[in-house]
């Protein structure tokens, strides 16, 4: 007796190649690999490889902040939108070390027209400054180097850095958000500084210092 699978099978070419795959097709097979990424990108670079003589007399080893809101904001986005938003991202650079990236999958389409980096205390995590830069400098009439430390957890930098970048259905947006490590301490005048335990010291008690340093942190960045 002829079976219902047998009658399939001989019924001619016709119904065989109707039925059938394409060549090599594999039915049900899905790509390999992972769907290729189609959001938005926050790349935070440095703008020289640390440590870095940023001057004859001034040298920057490393540079600490915590990224308290990171936000990109277009025609697509709101204060609320958390698609573009990302919470206490640390920022960190030396000789081994970058910040990672920051990628949001789901950020609308549109056109950003700038990024959001609020930099400010983290009070629960193992690092609670707000920011943090080591190095070394040479002070006027000196020929020897001497250690500084700024560091502070009071303040609050907002640094609002253009962009005008669009991302396009389908396809991915990176944005390149570069820190000038010079013009963070370019302003800086070392000999009101005071030295303690064999650095020079910048941070909340000294409060007219650290208010030029905040503001020329929230003017070091730029988009690329």
């Amino acid at each position: 007796m002829w079976s219902v699978w047998s009658v399939v099978c001989l019924g001619g070419v016709t119904a065989i190649a109707a039925c059938s795959d394409g060549p090599g097709e594999i039915p049900g097979e899905k790509p390999d690999g992972p769907p290729a990424f189609t959001g938005l990108t926050l790349d935070f670079i440095a703008d020289a490889q640390l440590p870095v003589q940023v001057s004859a007399d001034v040298r920057v080893d490393d540079v600490y902040m915590n990224g308290s809101i990171i936000r990109a904001v277009g025609d697509a986005s709101t204060e609320t939108d958390q698609s573009t938003t990302r919470h206490d991202h640390e920022l960190f650079w030396d000789h081994d070390s970058a910040p990672g990236d920051v990628a949001f999958t789901s950020a609308p389409v549109g056109e950003y027209s700038y990024v959001e980096l609020r930099i400010a205390s983290r009070p629960e995590a193992y690092r609670t400054e707000a920011f943090e830069v080591h190095g070394a400098v040479r002070k006027a009439g000196d020929d020897t180097f001497t250690d500084f430390t700024i560091r502070a957890v009071a303040p609050t930098v907002i640094a609002n850095v253009p962009a005008s970048m669009r991302l396009e259905a389908s396809q991915p947006l990176t944005i390149a958000i570069e820190l000038g490590i010079g013009q963070l301490v370019q302003g800086v005048d070392w000999s009101a500084l005071p030295e303690r335990d064999g650095k020079l010291r910048m941070d909340e008690q000294t409060p007219v210092a650290l208010a030029s340093f905040c503001d020329a942190l929230g003017h070091a960045f730029r988009a690329r």
